[in-house]
């Protein structure tokens, strides 16, 4: 609670607040939890006090010197901070409510879950700042610096944005996951640092992304890894078939593939469907052993529209239903269905059967794609 001294002085105004400070140059303020709204502050000096969870909406802060204050928690709905220096400030859990922060410095600021619902952060310094859990829906961050530090990122992680104002931001080294943009505007967002020419997108989240390709190779070359030799196989880890898929990976190890292997042995409750098509998309090719898992055969309806072959494994003995030779007449993707009579054979003929056609299929594809 607050110091009631501190209270009193503060009130009799600025000339004797500011004397007792000059003269009590070892004491901190103590205003946490006190009511000063609409307060005149102006000319005060505020440095280093203790404003935690007090109340100063609508307060007068003009040529106030603020630096060090703690307003964590504190409500400052309404108030005028344009073109203020608030740069390390504590504003975790602050009540920020339009709040008028046009052309502030904010940098290195705590803002952490602070309220800042329609706030105006217009051309805002916030290079290196913390907002994560941030409410701020409906803020205009127009022209804001939302770049980071040698040390700090300017953080945004489980922010909510709906409804805001992203026009014209630089966002070179922003750490924004988990945030929530339905509505939000985002144009013309700067993804490179001041010293290179600018490089824009209008999405956020994408922009972390293709920051990423272009700043770091190894992620680069791991993309280019994955669309190349990944070989996504379909089946079933059944205590006959674990034994033939595990031989069917360990091989394609040997030919320099990445095996990515999805088992089909799974609870009813799980969603399955955009896992598969994600990991279909990736793939450089498929292999869909529906042997004792029919479940296969209904994905690969839904990835047969990829541009990514399919090679339908079966046992020898069983029947393959109709739906796959349809499918095969419909998209050009779906391969012959291969069989196998046991491990050793399929894995003897994998050059034959399944490389081979696989690779042949994928030179199709760009063959074609390359005379469009």
């Amino acid at each position: 609670m607050a110091n009631e001294e501190h209270i009193k002085l503060l009130k009799q105004g600025v000339n004797e607040w500011n004397e007792w400070r000059k003269l009590n140059l070892n004491i901190r303020p103590d205003l946490s939890g006190a009511n000063l709204s609409n307060t005149d502050l102006k000319g005060f000096n505020l440095i280093g006090v203790n404003f935690n969870k007090a109340n100063l909406s609508g307060i007068n802060l003009d040529a106030a010197d603020i630096d060090a204050a703690d307003f964590r928690g504190t409500n400052l709905y309404g108030v005028d901070l344009c073109n203020r220096n608030l740069r390390g400030l504590n504003f975790i859990e602050a009540n920020l409510k339009e709040v008028d922060l046009n052309g502030a410095d904010l940098r290195e600021a705590n803002l952490s879950d602070a309220d800042l619902f329609r706030a105006d952060l217009k051309n805002a310094i916030l290079i290196g700042a913390n907002l994560n859990g941030a409410d701020l829906r409906e803020a205009n961050l127009s022209d804001a610096d939302l770049s980071h530090t040698n040390l700090n990122r300017c953080s945004l992680v489980n922010a909510n944005l709906s409804s805001a104002k992203l026009v014209d931001c630089s966002i070179y080294g922003i750490s924004a996951w988990d945030v929530q943009l339905q509505g939000t505007i985002q144009e013309n967002l700067n993804i490179s640092p001041i010293w290179q020419n600018p490089i824009t997108v209008d999405d956020l989240e994408v922009a972390q992304f293709i920051y990423l390709l272009i700043d770091n190779k190894k992620i680069r070359n791991l993309i280019d890894t994955i669309t190349s030799k990944v070989v996504l196989i379909l089946g079933r880890f059944s205590e006959t078939q674990k034994p033939i898929l595990n031989a069917l990976r360990s091989k394609l190890t040997n030919y320099n593939y990445i095996p990515v292997l999805f088992d089909f042995d799974v609870p009813k409750n799980r969603n399955i469907s955009d896992t598969v098509s994600t990991l279909a998309s990736m793939a450089r090719f498929i292999i869909a052993d529906f042997s004792e898992a029919r479940i296969v055969l209904q994905e690969i309806e839904r990835i047969a529209t990829l541009a990514v072959p399919v090679i339908p494994l079966l046992k020898e003995g069983e029947n393959e239903p109709n739906t796959i030779s349809d499918l095969r007449q419909n998209h050009r993707s779906i391969l012959k269905t291969r069989r196998y009579a046991n491990k050793d054979e399929l894995i003897d003929s994998i050059q034959e059967k399944i490389i081979g056609p696989a690779e042949a299929k994928i030179k199709t594809f760009m063959d074609k794609e390359f005379d469009d």
